[in-house]
């Protein structure tokens, strides 16, 4: 009998092997025994994550955000002995910030305890409040947007002298509040209000106050600002301070706190998504949303992870929220990053693990000027620790954005628009771009027919006599403009010789690319087996010598963009494939998979089979095609058969990329021969 069934929603994640026998559950069919390296996105695809990009060599540091407004937030780097500042220009691009012509940097006294900082700040305009129960209280300002301080401050009233250090920290109703002191770590300090460094006692409406909280026993751990009232996590459980109900002012006279859930709090600040406060339970194996239910009129706290409790197994130390266009939850765990799927819309709760060479240290997400978030990570690599960012997804132009002369033309064109686009993937960590792209004009004087001799002329000053036989082309905008030559002579900075390889559509033009096969600035993967995707492609894989790669002996020899760094493999493995089928089940039966029909969107690469060793290729992938373009990527459905590994009860579906290039596959129709048993 032969049978298929389609799978197209892995929402689900990784699920726990335990429930290998819950094949009746929706989430069976929607997630993975293994999903490693992929995103499960809210719209039920599997997406290969994205790669990293080396910002800087920093050592063993901490990272958190300082977010002085909407349009400029800072990464603050903490850095064994100073506090090291990255922010936007005004155009969007990510730098270090300088004082004068040296990078800025603030001296601290944290020394290991700079890693246990986040639930310990507050943030109010140009001030970041930093407690902790070992340093005294501190206050790093903003002086200018590339000038700050950090110094110790007094308080009037109390400044915890008796008390001791406090142990959190959180603004709340135009307060300060500090949760408990080493000294009274069940205490909640309040300031005035609007008067933050005021925590006089009193009994009017707006003077400050000291409440001990008498349902907990343990140190209040973190502070969170709620839609409706203070959430205070402890290792006991979740209380909640507010004036006496939900959404009532916190007075001295009327401030109430109630233990509200008794599933207990780890250390780590939490994230808020969809009314939800997100936070790690005290073993660090679970994730719970914590939400004020109005028909009960009570806070509930839900077990988010229910069904993926095994992926959390090294522990969960830090939580960071990256709104974007999936709105990936990240959680730094162990040696890797999880990444969470979460909606209380659609009911989704997934988890998923990226993994990398080496391990993943720290993680922040840090807001840019457009309001989206870029993903920081400090990953420790075989020859340092270093700073890098998680590279931005790819939003390819549709087929139907090209229609201007004929059918072939039209595809010429957007096979050229896709290629230009396809320089901008990055699916390599710790990796390091050469871009040849000039924005200068040049003038092209001479024939325009192939392999006619002629001379360009460039606004700027961008060529040197060892540019000879390098490669200039046009950047393509619509995929009708183009032109590449061969340098053959060099006359000035300005000027060079040159052989037409592919006639240009234009002798004026602003926007071009030198291309390049040696590449250097690699010294931090030196002796490393490191890939480059050149103009899209997979070029393949070189050791790294002397801080540069060659690829001049390679097929391609030359490419205007190039991504070089370290591969990581995504693998997704299903369950025991199976459906109800004419009265029989199909998960006891005897089994193949000869064959499989794959929904691809914008991809390229990967592997399918039914284990790890009978794999058969999707795609071939490789930088030759139409003017020394890629091949199209996949947006449509594949049809792939392979060697079936024979007759077997337990079958599963893998999909492995091995190769540096996007893949997200929207469905998987696997086709089955199958022995009946009755």
């Amino acid at each position: 009998m032969r049978t298929s069934i389609p799978l197209n929603n892995f929402a689900s994640g990784q699920i726990d092997s335990d429930l290998k026998g819950r094949f009746d559950l929706p989430l069976y069919q929607s997630g993975g025994e293994i999903v490693q390296n992929f995103f499960a996105t809210l719209q039920g695809n599997l997406l290969y994550r994205n790669g990293t990009e080396l910002l800087d060599t920093v050592g063993s540091s901490a990272i958190y955000e300082f977010e002085f407004n909407e349009e400029q937030s800072y990464l603050l780097v903490f850095k064994e002995t100073v506090i090291q500042f990255w922010s936007y220009t005004a155009d969007g691009v990510l730098a270090q910030v300088l004082s004068g012509s040296t990078p800025l940097e603030v001296a601290h006294t944290y020394g290991d305890d700079r890693f246990d900082l986040d639930q310990r700040m507050a943030q109010k305009g140009d001030v970041l409040y930093i407690v902790h129960p070992n340093h005294t209280k501190a206050k790093l300002t903003r002086t200018a947007a590339d000038a700050f301080n950090l110094a110790a401050y007094t308080i009037t009233g109390n400044n915890f002298t008796t008390d001791g250090n406090p142990l959190t920290v959180s603004f709340y109703e135009g307060r300060l509040v500090y949760g408990g002191s080493v000294n009274k770590p069940t205490t909640l300090f309040g300031s005035k209000s609007a008067s933050y460094d005021d925590l006089t006692v009193g009994t009017a409406a707006a003077d400050g106050f000291e409440f001990d909280i008498a349902e907990i026993n343990s140190p209040v751990l973190w502070l969170y600002a709620g839609q409706n009232s203070l959430i205070i996590g402890t290792t006991e459980g979740i209380a909640t301070a507010n004036g006496g109900g939900i959404a009532q002012a916190i007075t001295p006279s009327t401030i109430r706190v109630k233990l509200s859930s008794n599933e207990g709090s780890y250390k780590a600040k939490p994230i808020e998504k969809d009314g939800f406060v997100i936070y790690i339970s005290q073993n660090q194996r679970n994730l719970y949303a914590f939400q004020y239910e109005t028909l009960s009129e009570s806070f509930q706290a839900a077990l988010i992870n229910k069904a993926s409790f095994n992926i959390t197994k090294d522990k969960m130390e830090k939580l960071t929220y990256k709104n974007d266009k999936y709105n990936f939850i990240y959680v730094r765990t162990g040696s890797d990053i999880l990444s969470l799927t979460f909606s209380a819309e659609e009911g989704l709760r997934s988890l998923t693990k990226l993994k990398t060479s080496n391990s993943f240290d720290d993680i922040k997400s840090i807001t840019r000027p457009d309001g989206d978030k870029d993903l920081f990570v400090i990953a420790t690599r075989e020859n340092g620790v270093y700073l890098e960012r998680m590279t931005d997804y790819l939003e390819f132009s549709s087929r139907d954005d090209i229609f201007v002369g004929t059918k072939e033309d039209d595809t010429d064109a957007y096979n050229r628009l896709i290629a230009e686009e396809f320089k901008s993937i990055n699916y390599l960590d710790s990796s390091v771009t050469y871009n040849g792209y000039y924005s200068t004009q040049l003038t092209y004087v001479g024939l325009t027919a192939i392999n006619s001799i002629g001379e360009i002329t460039s606004t700027g000053t961008e060529f040197s006599s060892g540019d000879i036989g390098r490669k200039i082309s046009y950047k393509t905008v619509t995929g009708y403009e183009y032109g590449i030559f061969e340098i053959v002579s060099f006359t000035s900075s300005s000027v060079v010789g040159v052989k037409v390889l592919y006639e240009p559509t234009a002798l004026v033009y602003t926007g071009w690319y030198l291309y390049a096969s040696v590449f250097s600035g690699l010294s931090h993967l030196e002796g490393q087996v490191v890939s480059i995707v050149g103009d899209g492609g997979y070029i393949g894989d070189f050791t790294v010598a002397s801080g540069s790669i060659d690829i001049s002996n390679t097929g391609t020899k030359q490419v205007s963009v190039a991504n070089i760094g370290l591969k990581y493999k995504g693998i997704f493995k299903s369950f025991n494939y199976g459906l109800s089928f004419q009265g029989v089940n199909t998960q006891s039966s005897v089994k193949t998979i000869y064959k499989a029909v794959l929904r691809f969107l914008f991809s390229a690469g990967g592997e399918f089979g039914d284990s790890l060793y009978n794999l058969r290729p999707i795609q071939k992938f490789n930088p030759s095609g139409l003017y020394d373009n890629p091949p199209l990527p996949m947006d449509t459905d594949e049809d792939v058969k392979y060697n079936s590994g024979g007759f077997k009860q337990d079958k599963r579906i893998y999909i492995v990329q091995d190769n540096p290039l996007p893949l997200q596959i929207a469905m998987i129709v696997p086709y089955v021969k199958q022995i009946n048993n009755t």
